[in-house]
């Protein structure tokens, strides 16, 4: 019998059914808890996670109907079994086990940390690539970031064995489009920093998951009510007011960190895209990768400046807090749920504020503080409009 503790319900049962190994044929799945509280928890879990239904229902004790065919078994969206031999699984919630319909507040509150320390990393990084604006060129910049995060990457990917899968054709395609659009982002967004303060440039790129949600209504066919509509259009007015063309205030800078959130668009569809089989470490890997070879390419046809000692820490940290942004921001997403989590992203504006002032001395004006309000308030209510359909649409799945 195995056992679940407190904490993420979803993640350790999704853990427990795929390591477990089943024959083809009607198979139990067991579960009992200490209070009728815990028991309807597990209920709700396994019906609107994995698609189960229960077959039995006594009290604390509910058993579910796992169908299993030859080669493989499919429990809910993502979740494969691996069909070796028969198995009858008894799980035991323990005796204090009082978690919630998904996730507990604690993996909700662990989710939110993680994300705000996710996007303190992005800006640490941000904020050293701009240091050595000064010293380096961009694409070398690039190319001796890269480097070494694709170094840290490795570390990180081979134990898991992430470097050995085969992946399909159609996910290759996907991995590619991904890498081009990344690397425009990259560039894009880098420029704009270069040469303009971190905090505006920061806050033009918060519009895109706005920009994400208009796209996939235009381009992947996924409903869009009138209220995102204008939640969305309200936003774009926001990153004009902090573009502010036609101002003194204005800057060409501004129109490259516009055109790093289309390529950012064009990034995350195609993530959308891929499948589940696909490690998240690895995409990173490669797109990490591809962003190297550009910089080395391109920095080879420039003059090269020399790297001092500084220079040299200043890309080493920068390349781990890099990664450091990633990971958290990975972890941020499969701890808590992603209504909850998503809008703490924000926080990143906090952090560009705070390092722009400290290290470079630059104040953000009204109109950057104005336009950045509207950006955020538009995208935490798209998250929380798209949170409450997501609870709308789950319905009690096919008998």
């Amino acid at each position: 019998m195995a056992e679940i503790a407190d904490g993420n319900m979803r993640s350790e049962t999704d853990n427990l059914l795929r390591n477990s190994y089943l024959r083809s044929g009607i198979h139990r799945l067991v579960f009992s808890a200490s209070n009728t509280f815990g028991a309807n928890c597990i209920l709700a879990v396994m019906n609107e996670e994995f698609g189960l239904v229960p077959a039995t229902n006594s009290g604390r004790c509910t058993a579910f109907r796992l169908m299993v065919n030859r080669n493989q078994a499919q429990v809910g969206p993502g979740l494969n079994l691996i069909v070796l031999q028969p198995a009858v699984l008894h799980v035991r919630f323990s005796e204090h086990f009082s978690g919630s319909r998904m996730h507990s507040l604690s993996d909700n509150s662990q989710g939110a940390i993680f994300m705000m320390v996710s996007m303190a990393g992005f800006v640490i990084n941000d904020t050293l690539m701009k240091l050595l604006s000064a010293e380096l060129p961009l694409f070398q910049a690039i190319f001796l970031r890269g480097l070494l995060a694709s170094a840290l990457l490795v570390l990180v990917a081979h134990p898991r064995g992430a470097l050995r899968a085969k992946h399909a054709v159609a996910d290759w395609k996907l991995v590619v489009l991904r890498m081009a659009a990344e690397i425009g982002a990259t560039i894009c967004f880098l420029t704009a920093l270069f040469n303009m303060p971190i905090a505006n440039a920061t806050a033009i790129l918060q519009s895109m998951p706005l920009a994400v949600t208009l796209a996939a209504a235009l381009f992947l066919g996924e409903h869009v009510g009138w209220r995102r509509y204008t939640a969305i259009t309200v936003g774009f007015i926001g990153v004009i007011i902090i573009v502010q063309p036609g101002s003194e205030g204005f800057t060409v800078y501004s129109l490259w960190a516009v055109a790093a959130v289309g390529f950012m668009v064009v990034r995350d569809l195609a993530t959308r895209r891929m499948t589940h089989a696909l490690p998240s470490i690895f995409v990173a890997l490669t797109t990490s990768v591809g962003i190297t070879v550009v910089g080395g390419l391109v920095s080879a046809t420039q003059p090269w400046a020399p790297v001092s000692g500084l220079t040299a820490t200043l890309l080493t940290l920068a390349a781990v807090f890099l990664i450091v942004g990633y990971l958290f921001n990975v972890m941020a997403m499969r701890q808590g749920e992603i209504g909850f989590v998503s809008p703490f992203r924000y926080t990143i504006l906090l952090w560009a504020i705070l390092l722009g002032g400290i290290v470079f001395d630059e104040v953000p004006d009204l109109m950057m503080l104005i336009g950045s309000t509207i950006v955020v308030v538009t995208g935490v209510y798209t998250f929380y409009r798209e949170r409450k359909l997501r609870l709308w649409s789950a319905g009690p799945p096919a008998r």
